[in-house]
């Protein structure tokens, strides 16, 4: 079953007031971080990205880079571009601003996937984490279904036409 990792930097950052996948730490960007961590964990690596020439001198190896079809549409729409770029049987999303997100937690999403589309944690104060998920190419048509009504929210505009499977965060230890 092929697994693709997918790194979610196509969003505005509107709220940070600057790019947060090139935000540093140390002297190195946040996406190049996450490049390094995520490569090889799964079957491929993907970025999924507004646009492309943001981060070409990055030198990102080994990544393919899938630019939104439909930019602003935030990141059900980066996953249904991914999903239409890449044939896959699964994708995990990892948002950028999660730089020390585990593999390992990402491994205990896998197996506790079963037969539901979606496999996600809920956080002990209720929220849950669409973007350190892990997606069934099943969501597909949905998600498109749910773009074309404008909804494009994981929760509310795809959520209640799937089938999910949340998983504590106690559950998954390991942490983000």
């Amino acid at each position: 079953m092929k697994t693709v990792a997918v790194l979610m930097a196509g969003g505005k950052s509107s709220r940070m007031g600057s790019d947060k996948a090139l935000m540093s730490i140390g002297s190195r960007p946040l996406v190049s971080i996450l490049a390094e961590r995520w490569q090889g964990v799964f079957d491929a690596l993907a970025l999924s990205v507004d646009h492309t020439k943001r981060f070409a001198h990055l030198g990102l190896d080994g990544i393919q880079m899938v630019e939104d079809a439909r930019p602003g549409g935030g990141p059900m729409a980066g996953l249904e571009t991914i999903m239409g770029a890449i044939p896959a049987d699964r994708y995990f999303l990892i948002a950028v601003d999660l730089p020390f997100s585990s593999p390992s937690l990402a491994h205990v999403i896998c197996k506790e996937i079963g037969n539901s589309d979606v496999c996600l944690i809920r956080r002990r104060n209720g929220r849950l984490e669409p973007l350190f998920a892990l997606y069934s190419r099943r969501c597909f048509p949905h998600i498109a279904a749910s773009l074309g009504r404008g909804e494009r929210s994981f929760q509310h505009g795809l959520f209640p036409h799937i089938s999910v499977r949340e998983i504590t965060e106690d559950r998954g230890e390991c942490g983000l």
